[in-house]
């Protein structure tokens, strides 16, 4: 402040005029005004509208750019605009984040590969590397995530800045895994499962690939996150597989336009009519047991929509870009790190199905590199998992009371396939079908009561709206577990006497 003070007035306000001028360009404010006043909407949605055009346009183009050098500074740069464009000052979060983990993986690698500014320091063993990764960068988001837990409001929809740093979090975590596998590749390789050793990085990444990894620019904003391995083949092949049938990819981003255009009315209503308020008013609550188990079902679907349009058009985007493309029943098809299959998510019969249908790419990471890794029994893995997935999310109650929820129906949905399934797999069809249909209709009600406390975030009216409808799901998901838990060991009883006979 005595510094400022020192400059006079007249230049004080040409800087501010030049400052001005820089950031109306960078963050193009004129533009998206007129844009939000065109259409009457939000200047947060017009900035994400005119973002998805920018990101199509960019992607489309990115498929005649043949030279990996150019590839990586093209991923990298229009990932940077973006987020600049997007969430403007906050941006530098991501950057941030990005440049502190990049020089704590290059304390892991041989003093030979480092750059000389790093020489000087001690070179750290690679799994201390890795856990120090995973403490900065749980640390940095859970900071972020703090400051947006305490500043949070209700009122009207923002671009929520954290949501990349979410994915980069991801991103970076997996990286220093990979080069760990690296390292035990030449050591140890029994010790490493397939799939380790297939996504292994034998030399740490230049930093144009790690940037161009970080920041690819069709998922920047949306996710998804991916393997690096897959990503260096993508930027460093031009030419598509062309030895089996290929899915044409206009015809793949078509599907997804298509999917996203049917889903943006349906948006518009959730946040006007069937929003997460719905299930805290006070007429709400004191309604028929029968309207809240609709309006619950209503809410929850309209809330998942705004995730389902953005991966679908995160889809499109790496579509277009080429990315993603792997062999499917013999032909090579879009969508390796896609986020959701609309209709399996919304017709699973069983919780652990439901898990892995959304969020697709969270999923993997929290399966490959935090469940697979984790040294404990199935069940403490399991919790830990989702767990893990809550303070990946943040510091809303509601994501911790969703996430145990979902823990208890995967301890419950694996209860009852132990105990019921050989069962009914003895019998006919007909009642494996009844069966299926019973476990849909099931599983379908327990999620969507479980998820209203994903959507309120706030506890007091999760706790209000669960008592309306009496805690039945949860209590019917501990009854079911108990029951499950006496039949299994009355069968395993059972069977150890008809042994002990013979």
């Amino acid at each position: 402040m005595q510094l400022l003070e020192r400059v006079p007035p007249e230049q004080l306000e040409r800087i501010i005029n030049v400052w001005g001028r820089i950031e109306a360009l960078m963050f193009l404010h004129r533009p998206t005004a007129l844009v939000a006043d065109v259409l009457g909407v939000d200047l947060s949605i017009a900035r994400t509208l005119i973002a998805i055009l920018i990101t199509m346009a960019l992607s489309f183009s990115f498929m005649f750019v043949s030279r990996p050098s150019s590839r990586k500074s093209l991923s990298g740069g229009l990932g940077v605009f973006l987020l600049v464009y997007a969430y403007g000052v906050r941006s530098l979060y991501c950057v941030a984040l990005a440049c502190l983990c990049y020089a704590l993986l290059l304390l892991g690698i041989d003093k030979s590969q480092l750059p000389r500014a790093f020489r000087p320091f001690r070179v750290v063993r690679l799994r201390y590397v890795t856990a120090f990764t995973w403490l900065l960068a749980f640390g940095f988001l859970n900071y972020v995530q703090l400051n947006k837990y305490l500043s949070w409001s209700v009122a009207g929809w923002t671009l929520d800045y954290s949501g990349p740093l979410m994915v980069f979090v991801q991103k970076i975590t997996m990286l220093a895994h990979n080069i760990e596998d690296g390292k035990k590749m030449k050591s140890d390789p029994t010790s490493l499962t397939p799939r380790q050793r297939r996504y292994a990085i034998s030399s740490m990444p230049k930093l144009s690939e790690y940037v161009a990894y970080v920041f690819f620019f069709p998922s920047v904003m949306f996710g998804p996150n991916f393997e690096f391995a897959d990503f260096r083949t993508f930027l460093m092949t031009k030419k598509l597989p062309s030895d089996k049938p290929r899915e044409n990819r206009m015809r793949a981003i078509g599907k997804n336009f298509a999917i996203a255009l049917c889903l943006i009315p349906v948006a518009a209503l959730s946040f006007n009519h069937f929003n997460a308020s719905t299930l805290s008013d006070p007429a709400f609550l004191t309604s028929s047991l029968v309207w809240k188990a609709v309006a619950i079902k209503v809410v929850c679907v309209m809330f998942r929509v705004k995730y389902y349009f953005a991966w679908i058009m995160s889809d499109a985007f790496c579509a277009a870009a080429g990315f993603g493309l792997h062999e499917v029943d013999g032909r090579y098809v879009y969508g390796k790190y896609s986020n959701i299959d609309i209709v399996h998510f919304e017709t699973t019969p069983d919780v652990r199905t439901v898990t892995g249908a959304w969020n697709r790419g969270t999923n993997r990471w929290l399966k490959y590199y935090i469940y697979d890794r984790v040294p404990a029994p199935r069940a403490v893995r399991t919790l830990m998992t989702y767990l893990m997935s809550a303070l990946w999310h943040g510091f809303f109650p509601g994501y911790y009371v969703f996430f145990l929820a979902m823990a208890l129906g995967t301890f419950t949905h694996r209860a009852l396939r132990k105990a019921f399934r050989p069962l009914v797999a003895a019998r006919s069809r007909y009642v494996m079908w009844i069966y299926v249909i019973t476990g849909c209709v099931i599983t379908n009600v327990y999620v969507e009561f479980v998820e209203s406390a994903f959507a309120l975030m706030r506890l007091a009216p999760i706790l209000d709206l669960w008592a309306a409808v009496y805690y039945i799901p949860v209590i019917g998901a501990v009854a079911l577990l108990l029951v499950a838990t006496l039949v299994s060991r009355s069968r395993k009883t059972r069977a150890e006497v008809e042994k002990k006979d013979e």
